[in-house]
Parts: structure tokens; sequence; C-alpha cells
């Protein structure tokens, strides 16, 4: 039923959840043929409604988890080369780095921690391309998997090149890091991070000022731009 979808993007969105339900649910072979029906989606320009590009190469590298967790890892290895073929295949740039991180993340996810490197490795120089506030969005997402596979100082390096202002992309990736560390037991450089995100979340001359008279307000036909 899903493949009949008139809609490109619908059908493609449908057919990834269906693939990754597969995949949890025990069938493999149901989940790849799935997933590789899934169509070829290209982000157009201006606003969008979601992922496109990546969708695919996505589906792949959450059924490489799945297949990993159940201890098929020859089968996890194929999926998650397959998801690294398609993802650096993308041509919409900012695709490409949605696909890099989700495939990064299952990567270190599996202990597969080189070829989460390697991933982040292509991702993070292409995140520093975009406009903001993707630019540093995609750097603070990237940044918490960098930590996991690569350790604090690469993590903090990622950081470090996000905006200053208005410091919550920031403010949150340091948080995040030190929660990490509080957890593995350095409670002093868990300070030391939470310090610093406390200080990007310090009031600004910069911060826009409340408008009384703005009102919002969301449809079903509405979506939300994550990139405004």
């Amino acid at each position: 039923l899903a493949k009949t979808v008139e809609d490109d993007a619908q059908r493609a969105r449908t057919l990834a959840v269906l693939a990754h339900l597969q995949a949890r649910g025990g069938d493999p072979a149901g989940a790849l043929a799935t997933a590789e029906a899934i169509p070829d989606l290209h982000r157009p320009e201006g606003p969008v409604d979601g992922f496109y590009d990546s969708v695919k190469p996505a589906a792949f590298a959450l059924i490489a988890l799945r297949r990993a967790e159940a201890g098929d890892q020859k089968a996890a290895d194929a999926a998650f080369a397959r998801s690294r073929e398609l993802t650096r295949a993308v041509a919409s740039d900012p695709e490409r780095v949605i696909a890099g991180i989700v495939l990064a993340e299952n990567l270190e996810a599996t202990g597969r921690r080189d070829l989460a490197n390697a991933a982040l490795a292509d991702a993070i120089p292409l995140a520093k391309t975009q406009p903001e506030p993707r630019r540093s969005r995609m750097l603070g997402m990237l940044s918490e998997t960098q930590f996991k596979s690569a350790g604090v100082d690469a993590a903090a390096a990622t950081i470090d090149a996000i905006r200053d202002e208005p410091g919550l992309e920031k403010g949150y990736a340091l948080f995040t890091v030190a929660q990490a560390l509080r957890d593995a037991g350095d409670g002093e450089a868990a300070r030391r991070f939470a310090r610093r995100a406390l200080v990007c979340l310090e009031p600004k001359t910069s911060d826009p000022r409340p408008d009384p008279s703005l009102r919002l307000s969301f449809t079903r036909l509405g979506f939300i731009d994550y990139d405004a």
C-alpha cells in the first residue's frame, strides 16, 4: 500500500519508517527490500517540510543498527556500506550532512568508531559551509557523536566552531558534553564545560526583543521550517 502513495516525498518517508519497523521486527530481508524501494528524493530550493535525499541512506543506517543489535554483524556491515554509498552520492550538501549525522551516530552506537570518525570527517567540513542557523545546529549534533567516538578534545574543537550568538546552539552542545563527562565520573571537566555553557546563555545585547503583537498558530497544512 505504501508503494502506491503518489507523492514521492510521502512515499519515501513512509517506506523508510516501514523498513525500520521491519528491521526491528526481525525481518531483515523485507527491511532491505523496502529500503531499496525508497524513491530517490532531491531537496528543493527554499523552505523544506522535512528530509529528502537523506531519507534512503538514513534508512539503511537504521537497518544496520538493528542487525548489529541482533548479532548479525555481517549483515550490519553490508547495510552500513550501502548507507555510506548512498550518503556519498547525495547531491544536496545539507542533506548529505544529515545522512552523515545518522550514519555516524549508528556506526558509533555499534562500536564501529573508526568508521564513525571517517563519516564525521566527511560531514563536519561540509557542515561548516552551511548558512546559519543550519550550520551551528548541524555542528552541535555532530559534536555529540564526535565526543563518543573521538573524545572530548575533538568534540570541543567542533563546538568552538559553533556561532557565539545567540549562544543557544553552543550552550546546548557544551552542556551535552558536560553531562557526559559528569556521567563518566570526570566532575572537574564537567564543571568546566558547564561553566562555558552558562556563559553562552547569558543575555546579550543582540538578543531579539519579544513582539507583544506577534501571534503564531499551526494548521494541519503548515510546518515548521527548522532552518529559520
